[in-house]
């Protein structure tokens, strides 16, 4: 079976260490190997399972659930419905300035791109959400 970018996104967190937990590791990249010692690890985020016992994962999975917001774009299917104001990952970068897309993103020869920056490959995207008005 073909690995996803998730998955692989995953494996490469583990790095070295992929072919000991593997078999031990889940969809949001925690290793369910119980821990019950809560040494500080900067590199770690540790998740309570019971009390005094813990599963880990490498910090940088944080936000994997969601993918920290950012939707891939990997068919048709995962392109937005509506046109609106996106935040882009195109070219393998983030460029607020210049990648703001009033637009609906749509498909041409294999790539992803909007129907007015036809030169970049878009791999994800992120609503740009209006803010909550001000309290005080």
């Amino acid at each position: 079976m073909e690995e996803t970018k998730k998955q692989e996104a995953i494996r490469l967190a583990y790095g070295e260490h992929w072919k000991q937990v593997k078999d031990r590791v889940n969809e949001s990249g925690w290793n369910e190997t119980p821990c019950f010692n809560y040494n500080i690890n900067s590199s770690v985020d540790y998740k309570s399972i019971a009390h005094g016992v813990f599963i880990t994962r490498p910090k940088s999975l944080s936000g994997i659930e969601n993918n920290n917001f950012w939707t891939c774009i990997e068919s048709e299917a995962d392109l937005p419905t509506e046109s609106g104001r996106y935040f882009i990952f195109a070219n393998g970068k983030v460029d607020v300035g210049t990648y703001i897309l009033t637009y609906k993103v749509w498909k041409v020869s294999g790539g992803y791109y909007s129907d007015t920056h036809q030169n970049l490959n878009i791999t994800h995207y992120q609503p740009i959400t209006k803010p909550k008005p001000l309290i005080f």
